[in-house]
């Protein structure tokens, strides 16, 4: 069969267009009518123009394609004026293959050997095959207006070929004339992005400065996000990024995640004797977990009305004695490595209650950076060594604070 597609280009006004195909072939059908039904052969000559409707419509409304077609016997000679049964049916190869539709038309009048019949009309199934591939549509006969007596299909098939103009058509239902379902869950890109599908998406497919803040929802991209070191100041423009923009910092007790403050609870009072080994602090402890940037670690107080936060370094030695040299060293650890040592220590005066005093200091002058921590997450705690004849050192009410610079 020969298939000439030519586009024909309608006024505007009409707001619709046409594809039109000219089909000319002649075909031979061969019908067997059972029963007591008379038998008859059948000769089909087919002079057919296949219009392609496509309108601005809205989706609840019918597609439909125009079928006509001139029936003629091997001379001809037009079929007899009357009534038809037609069966019509989209696949997608010429012969074989996968039906895609089909519908049926009963009793269609053919006038001087004329027939026009809606395609869609009866299974609106019809809008769902898609016309930029190409199509092959089969039609049979029945004569007799019975579906149930077999009959033939007509061979070949007419061929469907798409236009440039018909993909163009199918493309101003896409974006940028791609099918985006896969992505968005369907070929609408107004909905939302969902989160599992951007990790497949790359700086690759994504022309520079076609991103800007009013396609990113408010809190939707945290750290975990970001590629390590993937945002400098080169992407940033200058005053773009204000503390309005930025997310609060989370605040804790002992574990926190990234960008987050851990706060120990709080020592109480307690206090630790000379000894000969260095011992953990209570309570003293926090853990957190980094990108990679360096870590502030410090002690501070808590807040006790009528109470101060203090540390005290002192001695149990009776008065008697008089001044005698003690000290203790505090230091910050990160699991089992030092980070930072800290000493208090000097002659401690003698009190008349038994007991002197060498050094008080405010729990906030105590704290240190750890510079070099690799991504990860950490523990970090607080120990004291107190020495020295009868050495004591006295927490009161003192905290552990860490957080990523």
């Amino acid at each position: 069969m020969i298939c000439d597609f030519r586009i024909k280009k309608q006024p505007e006004a009409m707001k619709k267009s046409f594809l039109t195909s000219t089909i000319k072939a002649a075909k031979s059908h061969a019908e067997s009518a059972i029963g007591n039904r008379r038998s008859a052969i059948l000769l089909l000559a087919a002079f057919a123009s296949l219009h392609f409707w496509v309108q601005a419509r809205a989706d609840s409304s019918p597609f439909l394609i125009p079928y006509q077609g001139r029936l003629t016997d091997p001379n001809g000679v037009p079929y007899t004026n009357g009534q038809y049964t037609l069966a019509f049916n989209l696949y997608d190869q010429p012969i074989g293959g996968s039906n895609l539709w089909s519908e049926t038309h009963y009793k269609v009048g053919v006038i001087n050997g004329m027939v026009n019949v809606f395609l869609g009309s009866i299974n609106p199934a019809l809008s769902n095959v898609v016309f930029s591939q190409t199509r092959h549509l089969g039609i049979t006969i029945y004569a007799d207006n019975n579906p149930n007596n077999p009959a033939p299909e007509m061979v070949p098939r007419q061929i469907i070929i798409p236009a440039f103009w018909a993909k163009n058509s199918e493309n101003s239902e896409k974006l940028a004339g791609y099918d985006w379902t896969p992505i968005f869950g369907a070929n609408n890109p107004t909905l939302p992005l969902p989160l599992n599908k951007i990790p497949t998406i790359t700086s690759n497919q994504i022309a520079p400065q076609t991103i800007t803040s009013n396609q990113i929802v408010a809190g939707s991209i945290d750290p975990s996000d970001l590629v390590r070191g993937s945002v400098g100041t080169l992407q940033l423009a200058i005053g773009g990024v204000a503390q309005s923009n930025l997310a609060p910092r989370q605040t804790g007790t002992n574990v926190v995640g990234p960008g987050g403050v851990a706060i120990s609870l709080d020592t109480g009072n307690v206090t630790y004797n000379v000894g000969s080994a260095a011992v953990d602090v209570t309570n003293l402890t926090v853990t957190i977990t980094t990108t990679g940037r360096p870590v502030f670690v410090g002690l501070m107080g808590t807040y006790k009305p009528g109470l101060a936060s203090l540390i005290q370094v002192g001695s149990t030695a009776p008065s008697g004695v008089g001044y005698v040299m003690v000290n203790a060293t505090l230091s910050f650890l990160r699991g089992a490595q030092v980070v930072d040592q800290s000493q208090l220590g000097a002659f401690s005066q003698p009190i008349s209650a038994g007991y002197s005093i060498a050094v008080t200091a405010c729990p906030s002058s105590y704290h240190a950076i750890d510079t070099t921590v690799p991504a990860g997450t950490y523990t970090y705690n607080v120990q004291c060594w107190p020495v020295g004849p009868q050495a004591f050192i006295w927490f009161n009410y003192v905290r552990l604070v860490a957080y990523e610079l």
